[in-house]
């Protein structure tokens, strides 16, 4: 009887600093702030500075900028997270573009013979010079205009089926197709036949293009 009470006595003891110990950790997790407190706000905060204004306008499959700064060469911008633009970029795309802007031609005469050759003459109509390197690797696609083929540059001293060659006529500078300047174009095909009209066209490597359909008949 006597142990019954000392073990009682021991289990209310341990209860006891058990409730007493929950009941001190929970009063210490509670901080109490008063309203008038001076403590400064510790919230971090992000502020993002732009030396620049820039508008942005974005669609589903594209990004579209309609005012951008003046960057240096160094400088770069970056969208989100997978598109970037630089300087460099932008001043190569806008010279491209002008050039392609500026680029113009125009067939002035096309003739085409039984033998199933054909000569083109092509103004430079634009207003700058075109190189060699960008008539050489130009398409031209030439033949019966419900047949025609893509032509392949001449690589031997005389014309085969399916194949060009070009003459600058009394260029300004050598080398160059220059503004004012005549292209001679030469086609062999043998899909051009007396009854249908010839189709010509000549695509430069930017895009720019010229074209033409016309009958048999003269001699180049």
């Amino acid at each position: 009887m006597e142990r019954n009470i000392y073990v009682s006595l021991l289990i209310f003891c341990v209860l006891l600093i058990l409730i007493t110990g929950c009941t001190n950790n929970a009063d210490s997790s509670v901080n109490t702030v008063s309203p008038n407190s001076s403590t400064p706000n510790t919230t971090p905060s992000i502020i993002t500075e732009l030396p620049v204004t820039m508008t942005v306008s974005q669609t589903e499959s594209s990004i579209s900028i309609t005012s951008l700064p003046t960057l240096s060469s160094t400088t770069s911008i970056t969208l989100g997270t997978t598109v970037t633009i630089s300087p460099t970029s932008l001043v190569t795309n806008n010279h491209a573009s002008d050039q392609q802007i500026r680029t113009n031609m125009q067939i002035v005469l096309d003739v085409a013979n039984q033998s199933q050759y054909v000569r083109v003459w092509i103004k430079n109509t634009g207003s700058v010079r075109i190189p060699a390197n960008d008539i050489e690797n130009a398409d031209v696609f030439c033949g019966d205009a419900g047949n025609f083929n893509r032509m392949n540059l001449l690589t031997t001293s005389t014309l085969s089926n399916g194949q060009w060659s070009y003459t600058l006529i009394n260029p300004s500078t050598p080398n160059s197709w220059n503004p004012g300047d005549i292209l001679e174009v030469d086609a062999y095909t043998t899909t051009i036949n007396s009854v249908d009209p010839v189709y010509f066209q000549f695509v430069l490597p930017s895009g720019v293009s010229t074209s033409d359909q016309f009958t048999v008949g003269t001699t180049p």
